[in-house]
This record gives structure tokens, C-alpha cells and sequence, in this order.
């Protein structure tokens, strides 16, 4: 079974895109505020990753 490149690739941007262009503000606060959630998980990653691998051991 062949399986496109594509096919594995995060939606977001499309999603963004798509309800930037058609959505009204119904639908636009809530994909503001996925957004949102994603780059304060992305934040909190990133400070964990910092605490446990690079910050020298005490």
C-alpha cells in the first residue's frame, strides 16, 4: 500500500489558513486560542528541556 509524504504532515497551518480566510469570529477565537495552548506547551517543553539537559547538576 503506498502512502503519500503528505498524508503524515501536521494540519495546522492548513487549518489556519483556512479559517483565517473563511471563518468569522466565531471561528477564528477559537483557533486563536489552540494556538495559544500549542506555543504554551511549546514554552513549557522548551523551559524542561533546559532544566533537565543543559543546566549543570547541582
Amino acid at each position: 500500500m503506498y502512502v503519500d509524504d503528505k498524508s503524515s504532515m501536521c494540519r495546522t497551518p492548513e487549518i489556519y489558513l483556512r479559517t483565517q480566510d473563511r471563518a468569522g469570529p466565531l471561528g477564528r477565537f477559537p483557533m486563536a486560542g489552540g494556538l495559544l495552548v500549542l506555543t504554551a506547551a511549546m514554552g513549557v517543553g522548551i523551559f524542561m528541556a533546559t532544566m533537565f539537559m543543559w543546566l549543570p547538576r547541582i
